[in-house]
Order: structure tokens, then sequence, then C-alpha cells
């Protein structure tokens, strides 16, 4: 059971009878935790009548388990049902059971029930222990409202429970979500006081509140994130991918490009037992385009995300025009310079690639669909959107026609200024003829008397 080979310990239970032994509630405890260990639930629900027909009264121990499950299955009705069930049969609850239920109620989107469970709690006589206020820190970071757990972890230092790592760890993701990257890092150092050692997780959550930080007040929370970083690695923790794309992420958002590539140059040396996943590739290329390293970056978009097993999305697009100047068709104040007309050279060479990639991207087929009439930009930064925009308008040199561009309404935009704003300029420059409406433009693809509104 504990193996979770559910199956010899099925064979082994039928072999009791040949001895003349019966299955007693820690038999079937035991199959049950290996069942549910292999996602069987169906048979752990099976399990649980025959346990009534041998009359073997199901306990709390039994019922936790399953309705765990249940709420990793999303399985809703199935984790309500067995509550009553125990409820029916007089079965007494107690704080393991009842946090099960409050997990699985959470995992199934149903807070309104795993609330209650804490609510009625004292009204069952069960005193609520760390798992219980872990999972409702849980359950308040997962719906944004961070001023909750933060007030649940204050609960917990005051009753007779020690926060452990879960509750720090938590606790650190809600200041993410709230934009308290200095209390993020003051949690992070009252652990060790505590005597509660931070670890890979609790280290990445405390750098994401840092790079929330960077994005939120362009504070100098960057710096703390690499700080957390050179730590972490100091202790000894092994070091996890996403907790290398938060400092990262730290680092790009504040503009400090240097910082970014010395990180990913550690994929290289000390890091490279790190996989990079797509994320990671999309900050490193963000890095070199605002560094305007164009050879490195065309590299990384060429070679490197195929051997890495990545697929060009939206975010990529978006990293790789972070850094992107504008075209320009003619140079003001005389010839440029070697170095000039080497990065010239090699802004093109990226620009060109990333334009005959973008068409045959999944990304690029779907912004332009109903026979070319209509450009979807939800989801990119501006910079995309008008690297899309610039070719369609191109192609629409060929058979001038009207372009109908959804920009959306700007509530999920990237970056400033907002993508239909920023659309409207671009299109205010180009004097075309274009009409706003909700969520977009209609666009005359010719040349004419600008009426741009």
């Amino acid at each position: 059971a504990e193996a979770s080979e559910w199956q010899r310990a099925l064979l082994l239970q039928q072999e009791l009878p040949k001895h003349q032994l019966k299955p007693t509630d820690v038999t079937y405890v035991s199959l049950l935790k290996a069942m549910n260990s292999a996602n069987e639930l169906h048979r752990s629900l099976k399990m649980l009548k025959e346990m009534r027909r041998e009359n073997v009264a199901p306990g709390a121990t039994a019922y936790s388990g399953v309705i765990a499950a249940c709420g990793t299955h999303g399985k809703y009705d199935t984790a309500k049902g067995l509550l009553d069930e125990m409820r029916q049969f007089q079965v007494e609850s107690n704080a393991v059971v009842l946090n099960a239920a409050m997990s699985a109620f959470i995992k199934c989107g149903i807070l309104g029930d795993a609330y209650q469970i804490y609510y009625d709690m004292s009204k069952q006589q069960v005193r609520p222990d760390l798992e219980t206020y872990n999972t409702l820190m849980q359950s308040f970071v997962q719906q944004s409202y961070w001023e909750g757990a933060l007030h649940t972890l204050e609960t917990i230092r005051s009753s007779t429970q020690d926060p452990d790592a879960i509750s720090y760890t938590t606790a650190i993701d809600a200041c993410r979500k709230g934009s308290f990257w200095q209390e993020a890092i003051h949690l992070c150092w009252e652990m060790r006081l505590q005597h509660v050692q931070p670890d890979i997780i609790t280290f990445g959550a405390t750098i994401a509140a840092c790079a929330e930080g960077a994005r939120s007040d362009g504070s100098g929370s960057w710096a703390f994130a690499l700080k957390l970083f050179d730590e972490a690695q100091l202790e000894g923790l092994t070091m996890s991918t996403p907790c290398l794309n938060n400092a990262l992420q730290a680092c790009v958002i504040a503009s400090y490009w240097e910082s970014s590539l010395a990180l990913a140059s550690e994929l290289n040396g000390s890091l490279e037992y790190v996989a990079p996943d797509l994320v990671n590739s999309n900050l490193q290329l963000a890095a070199l385009t605002m560094s305007h390293q164009w050879k490195h970056a065309l590299h990384l978009l060429k070679h490197n995300f195929s051997q890495r097993g990545h697929q060009i999305d939206a975010s990529t697009y978006n990293s790789a025009n972070i850094g992107m100047p504008e075209p320009q068709t003619e140079l003001v104040g005389g010839q440029r310079t070697t170095g000039e007309e080497d990065t010239a050279t090699g802004v093109q060479e990226f620009r060109e690639y990333l334009m005959r990639t973008f068409i045959e991207s999944d990304v690029g087929r779907k912004a332009f669909f109903s026979g070319d009439h209509v450009l979807d930009l939800h989801g990119m930064s501006l910079s995309s959107a008008k690297m899309a925009l610039q070719l369609a308008l191109d192609d629409a040199k060929q058979k001038p026609r009207t372009l109908l561009i959804v920009t959306g309404q700007g509530k999920h935009s990237t970056g400033e200024p907002l993508l239909k704003e920023g659309v409207a300029s671009m299109l205010d420059k180009l004097q075309l003829h274009a009409r706003a409406v909700a969520g977009g433009f209609y666009v005359q693809t010719w040349r004419g008397e600008h009426k741009h509104k």
C-alpha cells in the first residue's frame, strides 16, 4: 500500500479468508490509501461500500483519503455526498477529514462551502490545526484576497500553533498578490528567526514578490531578488526553473539586462542541471533585445528554441519586440559608422526572421482570419501588434480592402501605452481612413484624406 501497488494489496486482501482471517478497518484503510495514491477513485468508492457490507464501519480516516481524492479529480458532488454520508452514519469528524473536505472544495472551486466547514468546526467541537489554517490561507491567495491570508497568519501566531514553511510561503505569495514585496522579504527573514528553514519554493515566492514590486512601483526590489537568489544557492538548495525565472523576470522588468544575462549564463555553468522552459527562453530573449545583442538574440530564436523543444508563442514575440527600434528608411546626420552599420544589419536580420516566423506560426495564423479582413491583436504587446499591423498593411498593398483591427478594450494590455491607444497612434501617423469601434477599428488600407477619429 505504501508503494501504491494497489493490485498487489488487493490480492493480499483476497488471500485473507484462506487463512481464516477477516479484513479489519486497518486493512481497508491501507487499501484505500493505495488506491487513492494510484488515482483509482472509483475503486475507492466501491471499497467504502464493501466495508459496510462486511460490517466494518468506515471511520474518519477512511473517509478523509477518499474525500481528498475527490478534490484531485474535481468531484465536488461526490465529496459533499461523502460528508453527508458521514453525518448519516454518525461518523465522528476530526480535523483531518474536515481539512480534506476544505481542500477538496477549494480544488473544485466551491470556496463558500470550504469556508463554511471552517466556520462550523467549533459546532462540531473540532479544533482547527495548522493544516486547517494553511488550507484557508491557500484559498485566500487563490482568489487574490491577500488581506485574508495575512490575517490568517496572524491568527496562527496568536494560537498555540507555530507557522511552518507552508504557512510562511503562502503568506509570502499573498504579499506578491498585494504588491507588498518588503513584507515578503521580512517574512522570509522571520522564518529563520523562528527556526523555520526556507526551501526553494519559499525563495521562489519571495523573489516573485520582488519581481512584482519592480513591475508595480519601479523600485529597487530587483536587487533584493538577486540577493535572495544568491542566498538560495549559498544554502545549497537545488535551484528550480521557476525560481530562476522569477529572478530573471525581476531584472528584465527593471531593465537591468546585464544582471539578466549574467543569470542566464549560469545555465551553462553552475546551473547546468536546470532545464530552461519557454518562460526562461523568452526572458533571455527579452534581455538580449534590450541590450541590442541582435546576433545572439537571433541565434537563441533560431537554434536554442528548437534545441530546447520550445514552440514560439505570443509571449515570445512580445519579448522579441521589447528592445526593437522603430524601422528607419533613412539616416539623419550622415553615414553610419562600422559599428552602427553592423547594428543596423543585425536588427534587420532579426526583424526579417521574426516576421517570417510570425507569419508561419500559430500566433500569426490566429491573428489573420476571415479572408484576411480581420486582424486580431489580443494578447500582444504594442510592439508585436505594430509588427502584425505592418504585415497586414504590406499584404493589403496588393489588394486594398477594409480591415477590422481587433484590439479589445485594453483590460489585458501588456505594458504602456494601452494597445488600443498605441494602434490608434500608429494609424494616425500612417494617415489611413480609420473608424473607431468598440474594441478596435475599421481601416481602409489605401491612402487618402486623413479621417482618423
